[in-house]
């Protein structure tokens, strides 16, 4: 036998190169299953949202209806005091019906148009007095007290204005649903490092440990105020989504029996 040969083993890829257009169109592919992921989430949300949404509307409505054709009816042969009672009950109705049907457009608005946040330099006392001035009447029902002295009148935040009154207003009707008649909402302001925090505390019953995970993270039927108002829980799904936008962040803390303090951290305007 002649001298050792070396024997060289040559490994044959089977796999096929992948050209330029194939790897576009894998990229492509892959970036359309996401976006169909996405719009799947958003009808789901969607889908639940207006079933919710729908059933707690029906019943303000049949009410408010109902009323309507007893005063018709009956209106000469009421007293004044039957007729006062009356109209406060008719008006909380159409507060109900006032506010689910602003949330569900300003939700739709949003999801549907994908708007990307403006940010501009606010006046935070400035945002928080437009934004809690719709829920003053549906407060004072509840004889609940807002008090805004903890907000710095100097304070200045950089937000989109539109997003921002949403996440207070939102929080604030929240703050009313659970806080008891008579009771206060305190909306305060503070500055940490380069963020100004903005919360809303109410002494209202506050959230088990239970209620507080994944509370931004559902929709679902809310359980009652306590005037027993009902609720979809969308609400503050929808806050979250909006400061997630702004690049913030949105916390809860609470004690059950205690009231809720929920706290939005964005960025401050510099001085």
């Amino acid at each position: 036998m002649e001298g050792n040969k070396k024997i060289e083993a040559v490994q044959v890829s089977t796999e096929k190169e992948v050209t330029p257009l194939e790897q576009s169109n894998l990229e492509e592919n892959k970036d359309l299953k996401i976006e169909n992921l996405e719009l799947k989430k958003k009808l789901e949300t969607a889908n639940k949202l207006l079933h919710l949404v729908g059933h707690d509307l029906r019943g303000p409505i049949g009410t408010a209806n109902e009323m309507v054709k007893f005063y018709i009816e009956d209106f000469s042969e009421l007293s004044d005091k039957e007729k006062l009672n009356g109209m406060t009950l008719l008006s909380n109705d159409f507060n109900k019906i006032y506010r689910l049907t602003v949330d569900l457009i300003e939700f739709a608005y949003y999801q549907n148009n994908e708007i990307k946040p403006i940010i501009s330099e606010l006046n935070l006392l400035e945002q928080i007095e437009i934004s809690i001035d719709s829920l003053l009447d549906i407060a004072k029902q509840k004889q609940i007290t807002f008090n805004l002295n903890g907000t710095n009148e100097e304070a200045k935040v950089l937000a989109d204005s539109k997003m921002l009154q949403i996440i207070i207003r939102n929080l604030s009707a929240n703050a009313i649903k659970f806080t008891n008649p008579g009771g206060n909402i305190f909306i305060t302001s503070q500055k940490v490092k380069d963020n100004i925090e903005i919360s809303v505390i109410d002494d209202g019953i506050g959230l088990s440990e239970k209620e507080m995970d994944k509370l931004f993270d559902k929709i679902g039927e809310s359980k009652s105020g306590t005037n027993k108002e009902k609720g979809t829980g969308f609400g503050l799904h929808f806050c979250k989504e909006l400061v997630d936008e702004m690049g913030g962040t949105i916390r809860v803390e609470s004690v059950e029996g205690h009231g809720a303090k929920f706290t939005v951290s964005l960025p401050a305007a510099k001085e």
